[in-house]
């Protein structure tokens, strides 16, 4: 298990110390969806995303601030707090919800490590 992260990490500072390959794997697919999306029918509105946060670090709680802030603004999608995962996915099969944004637990630790 360490090596597997110890070649996440290897290849997570390879991309960061690359502008182009953080540009192409960023930026390019963001653009690709904008103009395939106004496309085939323009822009997404008002759909309802649980959000199941079971970490509650300051990467997690990052997240959620601006996932709010989408939904505050934009509209795009109006996010839902859901206290497990069973009963977000549940709502996601039954239809009530249209995505699930799942945070694992230690996703931050995780993070900060990689992030050095």
């Amino acid at each position: 298990m360490k090596r597997a992260l110890a070649l996440v990490e290897r290849d997570m500072r390879k991309f960061r110390r690359s502008p182009a390959l953080l540009f192409a794997s960023l930026v390019l697919p963001l653009v690709q969806l904008v103009i395939l999306g106004n496309a085939f029918g323009g822009n997404i509105k008002n759909v309802n995303l649980g959000v199941v946060n079971l970490d509650h670090g300051p990467e997690s709680v990052d997240v959620l601030e601006r996932v709010r802030a989408v939904g505050a603004n934009a509209k795009t999608f109006l996010p839902t707090d859901y206290g497990d995962e069973g009963s977000a996915v549940r709502d996601l099969r039954n239809g009530v919800l249209g995505a699930v944004l799942i945070i694992p637990q230690h996703c931050s630790s995780t993070t900060s490590r990689t992030s050095h």
